[in-house]
C-alpha cells in the first residue's frame, strides 16, 4: 500500500468486502491494521469483522494496544479502537483483559461546548463482548454501563443485558427506567431487552408507559411492543390507540402496530383508511409505509386510497410508499 493515497487504500479495502480471500488480501489488511491512520485501521477492522477473518485477530489486538497509547494523536474520535472491538465481536475473539480495559475507558476530546467523550460506543461494545465470552462478573460491569453519562453506552448496555437473558439482570433494566431515564432511545432499548428476557413479566411493566405524559416515553414503549411481535401486543397497542387523543402519541402507536407485521394489525390499519377523518387515514397510511418495499401491500393500500378520492390521501400515499 506504500505510495498510495488514503482514498486509494480505503477503496482497495472496500473492494475486499466482495472479493474472495487471497494471501495478498490478508497481507494488505495486515499493513492497513498497522497503519498510522486510524481511519485506515478502522476500515481494515470492518473488513476483518465482516468477512470473519480469524487469522487476523492477533493483528487487531496489537493495533488496539497501539491506539491506546497517546490516543488523541493516534486515534482521534476513538474510531480505530471502536471498529476493532466491533470486529472482535464478529469473529468471536476472546480477550477478557482487553474488553475490561475498554469497558472502563474514557476518551475526552476538545469540542465546542466542552470536552466530548468519544469512547461511549467502545465501552458498550466491550460490555457486549464480556457477555459473549461469559465473563463471570459481567452483571456488575453492565450495571456501571447503565449508569454511564453517555446515552450510546447505556443503549448498548441495555442490549447486552438482553443478550445475557437472565431474570436477575432484568432488574437492572427496570431500575434504569424507574430512576427516570431521560433518553427515549435508551428507554426503548431497555423495554426491548425486558421483553426479550421475559415477556410474561415485562409486558405489564412496559404497557404502563403507553399512558405516560411525555410523547417520547409512549413512543419508546409502543415501538418496543411493536418490535416484539408478541401475540398480546396488538390488543394492547390498539387499545392504547383508542384511548389516546394526542395525535403525536397516536402516530407512534400506529407505527408500532404496523411493526407487528401480522394480518390482524394490517387489517386494523387498512380499516382506518376509510375513516371519515383525513387526519386518521393519513396517519394510518404513514404507518403502513413500513411495507413500502412490499408491492402487494402497496397495491392493496393504493386500491383503498383511490376509493376515497382525496388529494390529501393521495399525497400521503406517495410520501409513505415512494
Amino acid at each position: 500500500m506504500m505510495g498510495k493515497s488514503l482514498e486509494e487504500k480505503l477503496a482497495a479495502l472496500h473492494s475486499m468486502l466482495a472479493d474472495p480471500d487471497t494471501e495478498t488480501d490478508l497481507e494488505l489488511l495486515r499493513k492497513a491494521i498497522k497503519s498510522s491512520s486510524n481511519i485506515l485501521v478502522s476500515k481494515a477492522a470492518q473488513v476483518v469483522g465482516d468477512r470473519k477473518l480469524e487469522p487476523l485477530a492477533q493483528n487487531l489486538e496489537e493495533a488496539f494496544s497501539r491506539l491506546m497509547a497517546n490516543p488523541l494523536k493516534n486515534d482521534k474520535t476513538c474510531k480505530g479502537k471502536t471498529a476493532i472491538v466491533e470486529a472482535m465481536n464478529q469473529i468471536g475473539f476472546e480477550n477478557e483483559q482487553l474488553f475490561l480495559k475498554g469497558i472502563r475507558y474514557v476518551q475526552l476530546e476538545p469540542s465546542f461546548g466542552g470536552p466530548l467523550d468519544t469512547a461511549a460506543k467502545l465501552r458498550g461494545l466491550c460490555g457486549m463482548a464480556l457477555v459473549r465470552i461469559g465473563y463471570p462478573y459481567v452483571i456488575a460491569e453492565l450495571a456501571g454501563l447503565l449508569a454511564d453519562t453517555e446515552s450510546d453506552t447505556r443503549i448498548l448496555a441495555a442490549r447486552a443485558i438482553g443478550h445475557l437473558g437472565s431474570l436477575e439482570s432484568m432488574g437492572l433494566l427496570r431500575l434504569r427506567v424507574l430512576c427516570g431515564e431521560s433518553n427515549p432511545d435508551v428507554l426503548e432499548a431497555c423495554f426491548k431487552s425486558m421483553l426479550e428476557i421475559s415477556s410474561e413479566l415485562s409486558v405489564p411493566f412496559v404497557e404502563k408507559y403507553l399512558v405516560a405524559q411525555q410523547v417520547e416515553i409512549v413512543e419508546a414503549a409502543a415501538l418496543a411492543l411493536g418490535d416484539s411481535r408478541l401475540p398480546v401486543a396488538f390488543n394492547i397497542l390498539s387499545g392504547a390507540y383508542r384511548e389516546t387523543d394526542d395525535s403525536e402519541k397516536s402516530r407512534a402507536i400506529l407505527l408500532a402496530i404496523a411493526l407487528l407485521r401480522e394480518e390482524t394489525a394490517v387489517e386494523f390499519l387498512i380499516s382506518l383508511l376509510s375513516d371519515n377523518s383525513i387526519k386518521v387515514a393519513s396517519e394510518a397510511i404513514a404507518a403502513l409505509g413500513v411495507y413500502r418495499h412490499d408491492e402487494k401491500m402497496r397495491l392493496r393500500v393504493e386500491e383503498v386510497v383511490k376509493k376515497q378520492k382525496s388529494a390529501e390521501l393521495d399525497e400521503a400515499m406517495k410520501a409513505a410508499f415512494q
